[in-house]
Order: C-alpha cells, then structure tokens, then sequence
C-alpha cells in the first residue's frame, strides 16, 4: 500500500481554510496545532515551523489572541518562510495593537512582505499612502509609510488605545 501525502501535506492545505470560512469552531483544533511542539510535527518541504506559522495566522484571522502571539514567536523562527509568513499573517490580519509590529517589517528584506505591510496598514488605518500618481503599491511606499507613522504617532502612548486617533481604532 502506498502513503498517502502525509498529514502535514494536507494541514497546509486545510489549516488556512478553517481561517478563511471564519468558523470560530476550528479554534480548540487550531491550537492544539500551536500546543504540539513543532519536533512532533512532520517535517515538510516548508519546516517545522510552517503548520504553526499556519495555525497562527488562521487564529489571527478568527480575532484569537494566540495566534497574535504565536505570529510574534514565530517572526524570530530561523526558518525563513516561516517567519515571512508571520510576517504576512500581521499584515493581512494584524489590527491597530499590531502596529508596532507593522512598523518595523516595512523593513523587511522582501519586498513582498513589505508591500502587504503597506496593504495592511492603508486596511487598518484607512488611509491610502501611495507614491503620487501611482495606484498601486511601490517601494517607496514603506518609507512613505514610515513617515505617516512618525507624524501620526508622535507623542502618543503607543500601548494605550485610547490615546490613539481614531483613524487607528480596532474597531472595523
């Protein structure tokens, strides 16, 4: 008999559905993902890291305060795809409390994951910040972004919501 693809093979392709239909019912499963140490997981072509980078960003996306955290672990993971996919997990999901985070990866080595970080914050804060004359994302973007940060934030308490402007508010 031969095997099949192997569990791990098929949580990468389900753990992002289970975020994606939005179904709080998938949390305990998804973080009995994130209580298995990652040597306990299969290894996969992506690394151990990867189906809990997956099961963190799917309970990012439900609203779950774990997946925040396990985001901001694993952004450290020696395993570069992992951690690029934190990355992106802040940005496509990330809310105004993740800021900070938002802040330091528009210096991100990829571009890619630079330009979601651009993305996530015109989503989070409502403002378009783009090159002039430009409609979509460029690379100056990030610096752009910076700077609107920088002026936005100054002197606030950056910890204390409500010392934030309204424009960065969590509530959608």
């Amino acid at each position: 008999a031969e095997k099949g693809p192997g569990r791990a093979y098929l949580g990468h392709l389900i753990i992002p559905i289970l975020g994606e239909f939005g179904d709080r019912e998938a949390i305990p499963e998804l973080k009995r993902i994130l209580d298995t140490p990652s040597e306990k997981h299969e290894p996969t072509l992506w690394g151990r890291d990867y189906l809990h980078v997956l099961a963190a960003a799917a309970l990012m996306q439900l609203g779950d305060p774990a997946g925040r955290e396990e985001c901001l672990e694993l952004l450290e993971s020696e395993e570069r795809l992992a951690s690029g996919q934190a990355a992106l997990a802040f940005a496509r999901f990330g809310t105004g409390v993740d800021l900070d985070t938002l802040e330091k990866l528009l210096d991100h080595e990829s571009w890619q994951i630079r330009k979601e970080v651009c993305l996530g914050l015109e989503r989070i804060t409502g403002v378009v910040n783009r090159a002039p004359g430009w409609t979509v994302t460029t690379e100056n973007d990030a610096s752009m972004w910076k700077e609107w940060l920088r002026t936005h934030r100054k002197g606030k308490d950056q910890d204390s919501p409500a010392e934030k402007p309204p424009i960065l508010s969590d509530e959608s």
